[in-house]
Formats: C-alpha cells, sequence, structure tokens
C-alpha cells in the first residue's frame, strides 16, 4: 500500500531532460514527477519517510537499500507513424509510468 503525497516542485529539481518522456526522479531521489517531451509536469509527488524513488522500477522503495544516482528520469517508448516503436532516454532506465496530467 502506498500513500500519495503532493507538494510543490523544488526549484532546483523542475527541469526535465530535452526529448524525455517518463517519470524523473529530484537529485535526493525523495520525489519525482513526470517529464513529456522535456516539459516537466505541474505535480510532484513525495515519497513517504525513510523511502526514496527508484527511477529503474518507477516506485519509492526503501532508503536504506538503494543508493540514490541523484536527478535522473526513466525511459518511455512510443510508437511512431510508422509503427515501429522508439526509446526516449536521459539516464536512469526501466519501465516506463503513465502520464498523471
Amino acid at each position: 500500500h502506498f500513500i500519495l503525497v503532493l507538494a510543490p516542485a523544488s526549484a532546483s529539481d523542475a527541469e526535465c531532460p530535452n526529448s524525455t518522456n517518463g517519470w524523473g526522479a529530484s537529485s535526493d531521489c525523495k520525489s519525482y514527477f513526470w517529464c513529456s517531451d522535456g516539459a516537466r509536469s505541474s505535480i510532484t509527488y513525495e515519497c513517504i519517510q525513510n523511502t526514496i524513488y527508484n527511477v529503474g522500477i518507477a516506485q519509492c522503495v526503501n532508503a536504506a537499500g538503494y543508493d540514490c544516482p541523484g536527478l535522473a528520469t526513466t525511459t518511455a517508448a512510443t510508437t511512431t507513424a510508422a509503427g515501429t516503436t522508439q526509446s526516449a532516454s536521459a539516464g536512469g532506465s526501466g519501465s516506463a509510468g503513465s502520464d498523471p496530467d
């Protein structure tokens, strides 16, 4: 069971890498947000006490068992007009979430 807490974005972690689609984490991994084509969602999600966000599996995990890599994002697959699948990535890897907006 997860508890979701919404909080305002911190200015230092508000940027998404260009052309990135997927979940991004703050540099301390205590919060995360959605990136869509390099634009950051206006919603910031916070992990509960003693957990941090793991972009590789797109969820908050026990802080004692995970080393936060700093600002990172997951990879999201997109389908082109030709029907082929491409991936956009800017660090991190793993399963992509869905757009929360």
